[in-house]
């Protein structure tokens, strides 16, 4: 089972911390009033706080370059796949994406 991802949730992009900002673009669907996160808000993530990448010489993960997996095949908004914490990608600087906390604990897909 994979809990869905609500705006409150974690992001990271593997370098720790490396919280991302993702936005939610809906407000439809919400969990205990937190927006759900669709798999196209983490797409386009355009800052990351805190990211140590690893490599000196490259700079803190900026953006999602390519999600993998993590949409939902049942829920969605306006069309648009709901995103899990099983979601997972790649940043422009190599990071690894992954949900470290999805916020909420009330909805899953199995």
């Amino acid at each position: 089972m994979s809990a869905v991802v609500v705006k409150t949730g974690e992001v990271s992009c593997g370098h720790p911390p490396g919280v991302l900002s993702v936005q939610s673009s809906q407000t439809v669907l919400t969990i205990d009033g937190k927006p759900v996160l669709l798999l196209d808000d983490i797409a386009k993530v355009s800052a990351s706080s805190g990211c140590t990448n690893p490599a000196s010489n490259l700079p803190a993960c900026k953006k999602v370059s390519v999600l993998a997996t993590g949409g939902s095949r049942v829920l969605k908004v306006n069309g648009e796949a709901v995103a899990l914490a099983n979601v997972t990608g790649t940043t422009d600087q190599a990071g690894s994406i992954r949900v470290s906390k999805p916020g909420q604990t009330r909805l899953t897909e199995t």
